[in-house]
């Protein structure tokens, strides 16, 4: 007995895993907060993912906002305000980003329509000014857009607008978008358990440690540091 004993304090004692700790991180973008929620093992770690998150989402949003005029949408758009453009090569962040545009248009026979910027645009003034805008200004506004006016070179990554004066508009999938983006930015540093909230939308990738799932609820109440969302 005394030699089986000698044996186990002997014999290499097998690595223990550490748990990792929940970090918490937010910054603004995009005209809303953006909060991370991610367990990693040492807090350079989880700081060096989060800034890497950060920087992907506000990479994301100088190029897709429409509220940016140097961004690459706006230029885009105004390129369309005067005349039907030529092919136009864009970056490949928004040239995903129009195509799952398009796609979603076609499969939802235009019910999503990433070419409505004219329409957005008349309804922010008139909320701004508290007034209807006029049946003329509506019209107009529905006559610069239409899904079928942006065409896609699936080969050279070109874009051509055929109507005069439409304007882009991608508040509907842009978060998103950058949520999918801030996840795989994580998971690049190894982060595999986060949650991004990007003002009320919301991605996931594996849940929390020994859990079965992220739990996210909704609520008038504010983050309160828990394992869940309140939105």
């Amino acid at each position: 007995m005394f030699g089986t004993l000698l044996a186990l304090l002997l014999a290499p004692q097998a690595a223990i895993e550490p748990v990792p700790e929940r970090f918490e991180y937010s910054e603004a973008h995009m005209g809303t907060e953006f909060r991370l929620v991610l367990y990693a093992d040492q807090k350079a770690h989880a700081d060096a993912a989060s800034r890497a998150a950060f920087a992907r989402i506000g990479d994301l949003d100088a190029q897709l906002s429409d509220y940016q005029k140097t961004s690459e949408l706006s230029q885009l758009n105004q390129l369309a305000q005067d005349q039907a453009t030529d092919w136009v090569a864009v970056g490949e962040s928004l040239w995903q980003v129009l195509e799952a545009s398009q796609r979603i248009a076609q499969l939802s026979d235009g019910a999503f329509d990433a070419t409505l910027g004219s329409c957005v645009r008349l309804w922010r003034r008139a909320a701004r000014q508290g007034e209807l805008p006029s049946a003329e200004k509506i019209a107009a506004a529905k006559t610069a857009s239409g899904w079928t006016s942006l065409h896609m070179n699936e080969t050279s990554h070109q874009i051509r607008i055929s109507q005069s004066g439409l304007s882009l508009d991608l508040g509907g999938i842009a978060k998103g978008f950058a949520l999918d983006e801030a996840l795989h930015t994580l998971q690049t540093f190894g982060i595999l358990s986060a949650l991004v909230d990007g003002g009320g939308d919301v991605a996931v990738s594996n849940p929390p440690p020994g859990r079965d799932g992220w739990k996210v609820m909704l609520s008038e109440g504010t983050w309160d540091g828990a394992d869940y969302l309140i939105l």
